[in-house]
């Protein structure tokens, strides 16, 4: 069997952040106001709490600035509950995960960020994978190699963080892996599904996260946002 070299992973740089008070965004994105309103209107059309989702700007949208220069960007508003963790959680490397939704009929990837708390309990803010495509700028680190690079802003009570992180080859084909994964058929007994499905019943959806922190029976709060572009 032939066993491939190993390949060292690219070092990906340090990326900066910046703690700004949710009014002076616009000095960043000059049509902050603008695409708020939009966002808040579309969440309106859904039902959705717009204090609960985020919105995907193109590079065009949202132009060229001094923080990370010429790129799209996404704009989440994650749960005012999450303000004394804001700073560790958007500082925190996201993660691709499958989750299953409660009834086990379906899986999605799903982009993740997560915070433990001081009693252990994990809190988690998410955003579907399937928007990398349309986020991710293609570049170069500062050795030359080719990386993508994606840049957002998370909203929080009063403050917003600005911030980025760095994609390589190695999570492209983690997300890859993710999203081919999530497609796969599961087969489960009459008496899982069954207490599936009286779990679904209890929360009111198969996916009760989506829009709203959820609470798991292991006391962790899981928030997917929905991902809304113009």
């Amino acid at each position: 069997m032939d066993i491939p070299a190993y390949r060292e992973r690219l070092v990906k740089p340090r990326v900066k952040f910046e703690f700004w008070h949710h009014k002076t965004i616009s000095l960043f994105i000059p049509g902050f106001a603008e695409h708020q309103h939009w966002l808040n209107e579309a969440c309106a059309r859904n039902g959705i709490d717009s204090k609960n989702a985020a919105i995907l700007l193109s590079e065009e949208e949202v132009g060229a600035n001094k923080f990370h220069g010429k790129g799209p960007v996404l704009i989440a508003n994650i749960p005012s509950y999450l303000d004394p963790y804001f700073a560790e959680l958007v500082s925190a490397e996201p993660e691709i995960i499958n989750i299953g939704s409660l009834d086990l009929r379906s899986r999605e990837s799903l982009l993740v960020w997560n915070v433990t708390d001081s009693d252990g309990r994990i809190h988690s803010v998410a955003v579907p994978a399937g928007i990398l495509p349309d986020l991710l700028t293609p570049t170069v680190n500062r050795d030359g190699k080719g990386m993508s690079f994606a840049r957002f802003v998370f909203r929080c009570g009063e403050g917003a963080f600005l911030g980025a992180f760095w994609f390589d080859d190695d999570d492209v084909l983690g997300a890859q892996a993710a999203s081919m994964c999530s497609q796969s058929y599961l087969d489960y007994s009459e008496e899982e599904q069954a207490a599936a499905d009286a779990r679904t019943i209890k929360a009111g959806s198969p996916t009760p996260w989506v829009g709203t922190p959820w609470t798991d029976d292991d006391g962790s709060i899981f928030t997917q946002l929905p991902v809304f572009s113009k």
